[in-house]
């Protein structure tokens, strides 16, 4: 009798463990219920999620938050007098004043990328760069880039009207609890481009990327000139082939001991895009297309 029991309790101890198998072994959408593994934040990171996050301003009432604009400038460039605007701005509706500086490192040094600051034109950090990357001249942009807030805009009037925007953005997220200031802005509020009104035809041309902007102009004849520094031969003539892809036509181009020059036209806009060898400098003007604006080829001239 024992035996008996002995064995059947063997053979109740087997049939357990082989449902255990079969229940572990249920394929997914048999009715079993299944738990998936927890990913870690650094894990959604890595799936391209995007990463949502808050730059603190004003935090009770204070701030380490610094205002930066490019080195040696005048008070007179609208860099400065726009950043200047800002600093005002907020002062005025939180009654904190944020410090002021430029760009300026040594050689040796490099910019700290953990601290929130505000960068007012073209400042040498890589953010400014990021930020600005896919603009056009007429454009100007409010961005988040890390810990940076990227106020910037190619002409003097995209600029100012950058960072009266900002100034405005500002105005939005301020907070008081306890009769003290807080200002923290969310980086999906600091994603703004915009056109500027005056700049529209500034627009007609893509931004030559391997030169360094240097201003705009207006002509009293409706003339847009756009001033760029470090082109090179080969850039120019890349830079050509992209305005050739964006449907301008090139009419006459010309070299002149290594000094060259192009006119190309669409229906719109006519341009003469110039590199000056002496100080590797490019133009490019850009006016309202009429034929007579297209100079007469030699070839015409019988």
């Amino acid at each position: 009798m024992m035996k008996k029991n002995i064995r059947l309790l063997s053979f109740l101890l087997a049939l357990v463990m082989v449902l255990g198998i079969l229940v572990s072994c249920s394929p997914a959408g048999s009715g079993e219920s299944t738990v998936a593994p927890e990913t870690s934040a650094s894990e959604s990171v890595q799936t391209g999620e995007a990463e949502s996050k808050t730059l603190d301003i004003i935090v009770n009432g204070q701030t380490t938050v610094k205002i930066i604009r490019p080195q040696d400038l005048g008070s007179e460039h609208a860099y400065v007098s726009s950043a200047i605007t800002i600093r005002d701005e907020i002062d005025k509706s939180t009654g904190v004043r944020l410090s002021m500086g430029d760009d300026f490192k040594r050689a040796s040094d490099s910019y700290d990328d953990s601290t929130v600051e505000i960068l007012v034109g073209k400042t040498q950090h890589p953010q400014v760069t990021e930020a600005i990357k896919d603009l056009r001249y007429s454009d100007y942009t409010i961005k988040a880039v890390g810990n940076k807030i990227v106020v910037f805009g190619y002409t003097d009037n995209a600029i100012k009207a950058a960072a009266k925007a900002f100034a405005e953005l500002v105005d939005d997220y301020i907070k008081e609890e306890n009769g003290t200031v807080s200002v923290s802005i969310p980086s999906e509020a600091l994603n703004v481009v915009e056109v500027h009104s005056g700049s529209k035809d500034l627009a007609a041309v893509p931004v030559f990327n391997d030169t360094t902007f240097v201003a705009t102009s207006t002509s009293d004849k409706k003339c847009n000139q756009i001033i760029l520094e470090d082109a090179t031969p080969e850039s120019y003539k890349e830079y050509i082939t992209l305005l050739e892809s964006e449907g301008y036509k090139k009419y006459t181009d010309n070299d002149i001991s290594g000094n060259l020059f192009t006119t190309l036209y669409n229906d719109d806009y006519t341009l003469n895009v110039g590199y000056y060898k002496p100080n590797d400098e490019c133009r490019i003007v850009i006016e309202p297309f009429a034929e007579k604006t297209l100079i007469g080829l030699e070839s015409d001239n019988k």
